[in-house]
C-alpha cells in the first residue's frame, strides 16, 4: 500500500531571517528523500523583514506568502506537492505556533493575529478549518495551556536544539492533543529529519487538515531518532 510522506516544518530563504535553502534546494533535497509533499512555514511575526514598506495587511499577507509560492513554482512539473502554512508567533506570547489550513485568501480575510491572544487566534482558524499546534513546546518558554491547541509538535528534528521532544510527546498524550512531526528545516542539514506519512496525498492544506481532524489514527509520523 502506498504512503506518502509529507514534511510539516520547513523554512525558506526569501521570507524566513534564519532560513538558508532556497526554493529550489528544498525542493530537490525532499525529492530526493522520496518524499510526496512539503509545507512551507515560514515564520510570520510582525517584524519580518518582507514587511519593511509595506503598509496594507493584504499587501504583507501577499510577501508573507512570497516563500511558499516560490517552493510551489519550484516544484511543478515534479512529483512534489507544495502547500501554505504558518509558523506565527504572537506579539505577547513567547512562543510559536505551526498553523495548517489558512492560505492567502483565506488570511487576508482574517484581522492581524500578532497583536492577538492565542485563544482568539484559535477561535478564528478553527472557524476557518485550521490547526494550531505549539512548536517546539519544550524549547523555551514551555506549553501553553491546551485549550489554546488543537495538536503538539511531538517531534522536532532540529538537532541544533534539543526540544524536549519526549516531553512534548507526553504532554500531547496526557491532553488529548493531535501529534506532528516536523524537520524544522533551516539548513541542508535538517531535510527529511521528520514530517508525516499519509495515506492518501491531500489535493490541498484544507485536505491535510481534514484528514489530521477526522482520522489521525490513519497518520503516522516520521521519527527518525528516538523521541527522548
Amino acid at each position: 500500500m502506498p504512503d506518502y510522506r509529507i514534511e510539516t516544518h520547513a523554512h525558506t530563504d526569501l521570507v524566513s531571517p534564519c532560513g538558508r535553502l532556497s526554493p529550489g534546494e528544498l525542493v530537490s533535497g525532499y525529492l530526493d528523500a522520496g518524499y510526496s509533499g512539503l509545507i512551507v512555514t515560514d515564520h510570520f511575526v510582525r517584524s519580518l523583514p518582507v514587511f519593511a514598506g509595506v503598509a496594507s495587511w493584504r499587501e504583507r499577507v501577499h510577501a508573507y506568502f512570497a516563500g511558499y509560492r516560490a517552493v510551489r513554482d519550484a516544484a511543478h512539473g515534479t512529483a512534489l506537492a507544495v502547500y501554505p502554512g504558518l509558523e506565527l508567533s504572537f506579539a505577547r506570547v513567547p512562543n510559536d505556533f505551526l498553523v495548517y489550513g489558512l492560505d492567502e485568501e483565506t488570511l487576508v480575510e482574517m484581522p492581524e493575529p500578532f497583536l492577538m491572544e492565542p485563544s482568539q487566534f484559535r477561535r478564528l482558524a478553527n472557524a476557518a478549518g485550521a490547526l494550531v499546534f505549539q512548536a517546539h513546546p519544550f524549547r523555551g518558554a514551555g506549553p501553553v495551556a491546551p485549550r489554546l491547541l488543537d495538536g503538539v509538535e511531538v517531534y522536532n528534528g532540529n538537532r541544533r536544539h534539543d526540544s524536549g521532544n519526549r516531553l512534548a510527546a507526553d504532554f500531547a498524550e496526557r491532553h488529548g492533543l493531535l501529534a506532528i512531526s516536523g524537520s524544522d528545516t533551516h539548513l541542508a542539514e535538517d531535510v527529511v529529519s521528520g514530517g508525516v506519512v499519509f495515506p492518501e496525498l491531500p489535493a490541498s492544506i484544507h485536505e491535510f487538515t481534514e484528514l489530521y481532524r477526522r482520522a489521525p489514527s490513519e497518520i503516522a509520523l516520521l521519527v527518525p531518532d528516538p523521541i527522548h
